[in-house]
């Protein structure tokens, strides 16, 4: 869906099975894919991820588009994340991710106007990395940037074969 010249908020929601070592994974990718969209869509006004937190700090809401309404946007960017993890194993790690995203026009009526369910995205995808190797913060920051350039490509031109070179990253 076109974002152009559009206020959008983006959220993120998580089960409350993910927020045990991961409390701030829907924050942290919806600073990331609010920078993106801001970064490479010309003429789109985000709502800032630190008004989005604020909002629903705020407010108590059961639907995405509660949020839109409060914060006066014209579409919602909503990231439902079903898993998340940085683990394979004890000793490595390698970032997986479940997730649906799906664009809500409060404009009309709250319709969703596109939705998506990606195949799970593993990073990197044809190895691991040992934790002996890397800090988990520095991993997790990888994997996040990983998976918000991944949800902000189905919003702006990209290069698809981007991701073949994925796995050196990690090293």
């Amino acid at each position: 869906k076109d974002l152009k010249e559009k206020k959008v908020v983006v959220v993120c929601r998580t089960p409350a099975s993910l927020t045990f070592g991961n409390a701030n994974i829907a924050r942290e990718l919806t600073h990331e894919v609010s920078r993106l969209l801001e970064q490479r869509i010309s003429k789109v006004e985000m709502v800032s991820a630190s008004d989005v937190e604020n909002w629903c700090d705020e407010n108590s809401w059961d639907d995405p588009r509660e949020i839109g309404k409060g914060l006066e946007a014209q579409m919602v960017v909503d990231i439902d994340l079903e898993h998340f993890s940085l683990y394979k194993g004890q000793t490595l790690y390698q970032g997986s991710a479940d997730y649906t995203v799906q664009v809500i026009d409060i404009e009309n009526g709250g319709d969703v106007v596109f939705k998506k369910t990606p195949p799970q995205l593993l990073w990197p995808p044809n190895s691991a990395v040992l934790t002996s190797e890397k800090r988990e913060p520095e991993f997790r920051q990888q994997y996040l940037a990983v998976l918000a350039g991944e949800i902000g490509a189905l919003f702006y031109p990209h290069d698809a074969y981007d991701a073949y070179a994925r796995d050196a990253d990690a090293l």
